[in-house]
């Protein structure tokens, strides 16, 4: 590789690094409605969790899903369907290596993941940045 090749690459690297610091995403940002599912292990929950879900389905936060449209489900991360099968939703989207997880998903595609912010505030902020406002 020639020396002009490595500085390009370097610059590319850097520019990069730059975006992903600035709260650059490749997470598309998308029109309509989200769904806003949480999958959870019920047998590990907490005081803080507890608050978290309580504030998002009753509290401020909750008002916004609701005027946006989007929908909130919080699942248990083995819920089953009337007939004992997996609940198709959580099908979809396994493995749940961090649980309590948060999925924003738009229509059947998801948009983004990662480990369930501690405050519904968050919560909020992550919708917002990726489409739902």
């Amino acid at each position: 590789m020639s020396e002009k090749q490595q500085k390009w690459i370097g610059l590319l690297i850097l520019a990069f690094v730059a975006w992903k610091v600035m709260g650059g995403s490749v997470s598309p940002k998308v029109d309509g409605p989200l769904t806003v599912l949480i999958v959870r292990e019920t047998g590990q929950s907490s005081p803080a969790l507890a608050r978290t879900l309580t504030t998002l389905r009753n509290g401020e936060p909750a008002a916004y899903l609701a005027g946006k449209k989007h929908i909130l489900t919080v699942l248990d991360d083995d819920a089953e369907t009337a007939d004992g099968q997996p609940a198709p939703l959580l099908e979809k989207f396994k493995p749940y290596p961090v649980l309590p997880e948060l999925l924003l998903i738009s229509g059947e595609k998801l948009i983004h993941r990662e480990p369930l912010p501690a405050t519904p505030e968050a919560v909020i902020a992550l919708v917002k940045k990726h489409g739902g406002e």
